[in-house]
């Protein structure tokens, strides 16, 4: 403990209590959170954390960050990153890693943006890790992975201390997908792929395309605008749901949608049921590709309530093959996008730093 303390490791934090035979107080020491800093980077916003994931200072990026160029990304993240780093004194030497989640086919191993999927204008296999680093002019490890893969860290800490054979986590939202972690360590695959099940595709016959040119994929089947479009067009069947008017202005949300689901509205019922189907057929495909324990749904449909989550199972249960004598279980995050971001990256960087630390263990 003193070889601990002495290279900052870990803080007093006091004295104990003593057992019931008495004696002396033991002392108690903690992990030093503040013995390093971590920059995040994730939907145009730098967050500053302590060791911890405690969030100690943020910068949004310009409005238009998403449409700059390669390098005016790298420009201003590196001119952001000085800003927060100097209005919270931290120095060089006491930055663990800057940490980037963003979407795309992504190579963590090597720090390299395979494909940046939502920004057409980037090139390909771009090594942002060590750009970054260089415009930077810091010695400084820089992490990149998809933003879901840092939000699957963060569900792991949220189950405690089980480990799992295989987790898995779906994401739908704008954009679809998720990843797999097998004895609680991130499964990447070779080519950047892995996780990506919006791609997958759920309808072969759909006429809807997919950013990546192909047609029917997961992601376009449960997009939201699709059920819109689905309300829209079957509206006028149900004049008595509370939904009606809404559906008839445009002005439907998703949430309404849930909320009169929950409340057994055979309208909301009837939109609900079908994005059931494509997630039971994109579920029983990842069952018979990972066989997972869990499933954990992220996105959108986290909060879409009881009624979603009991018609998914069933669904997924409605083959033989799918019915196990160990149940597998499907259930929704409880973690919001930003806060699991912020809480992975800090419990990834956390490990790489104890690893360096004590490789023996």
């Amino acid at each position: 403990m003193q070889s601990l303390s002495e290279d900052g490791l870990v803080c007093s934090v006091g004295k104990g209590a003593s057992t019931e035979e008495g004696g002396k107080k033991p002392e108690l020491f903690a992990f030093n959170k503040n013995i390093k800093y971590i920059v995040v980077l994730y939907l145009g916003t730098l967050t500053l954390l302590n060791m911890g994931s405690e969030p100690l200072d943020s910068i949004s990026l310009p409005a238009g960050f998403s449409a700059y160029s390669y390098r005016q990304t790298l420009m201003t993240m590196a001119e952001n990153i000085r800003i927060l780093m100097e209005r919270n004194d931290i120095r060089k030497e006491n930055l663990a890693a800057i940490v980037i989640g963003m979407a795309g086919i992504i190579d963590p191993k090597n720090g390299i943006i395979c494909n940046a999927v939502h920004r057409p204008n980037w090139p390909h296999n771009l090594n942002i890790s060590s750009d970054l680093a260089e415009v930077l002019e810091m010695d400084v490890p820089v992490y990149l992975n998809n933003g879901i893969a840092f939000m699957g860290y963060a569900e792991l800490l949220n189950l405690g201390d089980a480990i799992f054979g295989t987790l898995v986590t779906l994401y739908s939202d704008k954009h679809t997908g998720g990843c797999v972690f097998r004895k609680n360590e991130l499964i990447n695959g070779e080519h950047g792929s892995m996780g990506e099940f919006g791609h997958m595709t759920a309808d072969p016959y759909s006429e809807r395309k997919c950013i990546c040119g192909a047609r029917g994929c997961f992601e376009v089947m449960v997009s939201c605008e699709r059920m819109f479009e689905e309300a829209r067009r079957l509206y006028k069947e149900y004049p008595v749901s509370p939904l009606y008017t809404a559906a008839k202005k445009g002005t439907l949300t998703y949430t309404d949608i849930f909320t009169a689901s929950n409340q057994g509205d055979p309208f909301a019922c009837r939109l609900v049921d079908e994005i059931v189907i494509w997630y039971g057929i994109l579920i029983r495909n990842v069952i018979l590709a990972h066989d997972p324990q869990i499933i954990i749904l992220r996105g959108t449909y986290q909060s879409a309530g009881e009624y979603f989550l009991d018609r998914l199972r069933k669904e997924v249960g409605s083959s033989d093959i799918f019915r196990y004598r160990k149940e597998i279980r499907i259930i929704y995050s409880n973690i919001d996008d930003m806060d699991a971001v912020l809480l992975g990256a800090g419990y990834f960087v956390w490990n790489k730093f104890l690893n360096e630390k004590f490789p023996f263990c």
